[in-house]
């Protein structure tokens, strides 16, 4: 697989990962938007043979950025457990 779109993938993945955990993509509307971008991003990320999350779990993730307590840090630690969850001998625990 050539690395150009895998990088392009990874970077738009962080910058949109960013501006989730900074408080954009408030009303659900644009958080399904970048649900799904997440999920086209690690899909050309990891390939298209890869598991990806499920779309549920991860807009149960997203929509915990309007939760009180919920500091960035935390958020993006939420959002990589489960990434890693779907990784080959990755964390089995839901975050």
């Amino acid at each position: 697989m050539a690395m150009g779109p895998r990088l392009r993938a990874v970077r738009q993945l962080l910058r949109s990962v960013g501006n989730w955990a900074a408080g954009q993509y408030q009303n659900p509307i644009s958080r399904a938007q970048l649900r799904d971008s997440l999920l086209e991003q690690l899909r050309a990320i990891f390939g298209p043979g890869h598991p990806l999350p499920s779309a549920a779990r991860l807009e149960q993730i997203l929509a915990g950025a309007g939760e009180a307590g919920l500091d960035a840090p935390k958020l993006i630690r939420s959002l990589r457990l489960l990434v890693e969850s779907t990784m080959p001998g990755g964390r089995d625990a839901e975050p």
